[in-house]
């Protein structure tokens, strides 16, 4: 089993590499580096899909353009971040500089992503971009970013107790469609309706219910605020037999986003053991 420090370093390679080659210009190196689906996150439209090549050739197009049409010369890694959520996924912080033609700053931007090794080969599964004044999981959230910590924490909470009073409904409403569960064996697993969402949280408690579970406690919460209406949450979790043992313990990480007024999960990922994710102990 690879330990976090080789991959961290493989995935160093492959970040660094995929800069390079946008500076180039590269599009095969640009295509290459997404896995198929990937998905865009924002707090604006939620999760934006990508699916064929000829999408993402377009959105590469669009965005060479765009950043042609501002005088972009070129980018920069300024610092890297990165933590293993299991043997073959992790997260990256990347803190990148772009660069006018005449080398004067056109930008700084945060951009946080979830990579799987697919085959030897590291991809990108999900982008976001982390935007100002907060600055995602890499620094304490601030007094400013306190008002979104909180209610997050209060909309997680509520999702377990009603997952503890098995009330489907509610369960079903706490999720965006689509939504995805990543993975380091599927990737991208897209959940599209809601009918998708009620078959998952039908195996899943029959998973738990066969096992002797009968209910989860939330033992820590972790909010990172990501935009004004995305967040991320890190969930130490313990789940419970009847007779009050532990039937297990683990580590969520999601990605949530405000929807009108209501908060709702757009990705879940599961931190496996021995990697603690971010903000992990």
């Amino acid at each position: 089993m690879a330990n976090a420090d080789t991959i961290i370093r493989e995935i160093e390679v492959f970040y660094r590499a995929y800069i390079d080659g946008f500076n180039r210009e590269d599009s095969e190196v640009f295509l290459t580096s997404f896995a198929s689906p990937h998905a865009w996150l924002t707090g604006a439209r939620g999760m934006l899909v990508t699916t064929t090549a000829s999408d993402q050739r377009r959105f590469y197009q669009q965005t060479m353009a765009s950043l042609h049409e501002r005088g972009w010369g070129r980018s920069s890694v300024d610092h890297l971040q990165m933590w293993p959520f299991a043997e073959a996924l992790a997260m990256i912080v990347a803190d990148v500089t772009r660069y006018e033609k005449d080398e004067s700053v056109l930008e700084k931007v945060r951009a946080c992503y979830i990579v799987r090794r697919d085959g030897g080969t590291w991809k990108i599964i999900t982008l976001t971009e982390i935007k100002p004044p907060f600055s995602g999981p890499t620094e304490t959230p601030t007094l400013q970013a306190d008002p979104i910590v909180q209610e997050v924490k209060a909309f997680y909470q509520a999702f377990i107790d009603g997952f503890n009073r098995e009330d489907t409904d509610m369960y079903l409403r706490s999720f965006c469609y689509p939504n995805g569960m990543l993975s380091g064996e599927r990737g991208l697993a897209l959940n599209a309706k809601e009918s998708d969402q009620q078959r998952f949280y039908q195996e899943v408690m029959v998973s738990i219910q066969s096992r002797g579970w009968e209910r989860t406690g939330v033992d820590r919460l972790q909010v990172w605020p990501l935009a004004d209406t995305l967040a991320m949450l890190v969930a130490d979790i313990s789940r419970y037999k009847k007779d009050g043992s532990v039937l297990e313990q683990g580590r969520y990480c999601y990605t949530v986003r405000k929807d009108g007024v209501t908060w709702k999960i757009l990705t879940l990922t599961e931190v496996k053991p021995p990697f603690p994710g971010p903000g992990g102990q």
